[in-house]
């Protein structure tokens, strides 16, 4: 992400985001609370990693829908990323509504994204799955993996059974496997900002969204 925008806004859930930072030696700053938001984005244009960490805990949704409005302003400022962790907390599995709404479908217009994660796909909403361009499906549970087929039009044999691999489809169409290389280990070691992706295309019968091959 760090590469591709020079401008991000990570709805950070938890504060994962800002440990990652920290551990990796990247500039960052933390923001908490609605109104310090407004204060720090109104009018910026300047390159940044804005951390902000909610406050309400029985209101999130509000605050969520505050962060997507001030978010998306700040886009139009200027191309930025926008990352919503832990999304499944403050979005429904129906139709996207207000600001949440409006950022995913008129970012790309203003040259920025939105970086959607949840942890089972069942949780993501309607518009998400309409107006995702790019997705990538790490290892999921077996009872997952027909909604899996359904509704990402993905074979269920290549639905990723193994720790750290995924599958991206990209806006093409396209299918990928790929796994994350610990600078060429099996698994964690070394310098964090050596790791990479690494995928291969897969040649596989496209399906419906319905989960059956085409001009079968």
């Amino acid at each position: 992400l760090k590469k591709n925008f020079k401008r991000l806004l990570v709805w950070d859930f938890g504060g994962t985001w800002s440990t990652t930072f920290h551990k990796l030696g990247i500039n960052y700053e933390k923001v908490s609370g609605i109104f310090d938001l407004a204060k720090r984005l109104r009018g910026d244009t300047g390159d940044a990693i804005i951390c902000y960490q909610p406050k309400a805990f029985g209101d999130g949704k509000r605050e969520f829908d505050f962060f997507c409005g001030a978010g998306f302003m700040w886009i139009k400022h200027k191309a930025a990323g926008i990352v919503v962790e832990e999304a499944a907390t403050v979005t429904s599995a129906g139709q996207a509504n207000g600001n949440w709404q409006t950022l995913q479908c008129q970012a790309q217009k203003w040259g920025g994204a939105v970086f959607f994660i949840i942890q089972r796909p069942q949780e993501g909403d309607k518009t998400t799955l309409t107006q995702a361009t790019d997705k990538y499906i790490f290892n999921v549970e077996d009872f997952e993996h027909e909604y899996v087929v359904k509704n990402f039009g993905i074979s269920k044999e290549l639905i990723p059974t193994e720790p750290l691999t995924y599958i991206h489809k990209d806006r093409k169409g396209r299918i990928f496997k790929g796994y994350i290389d610990f600078n060429g280990q099996p698994e964690k070691g070394g310098n964090p900002k050596n790791y990479k992706l690494v995928e291969r295309e897969v040649v596989s019968k496209p399906l419906s969204l319905s989960g059956k091959p085409l001009n079968a």
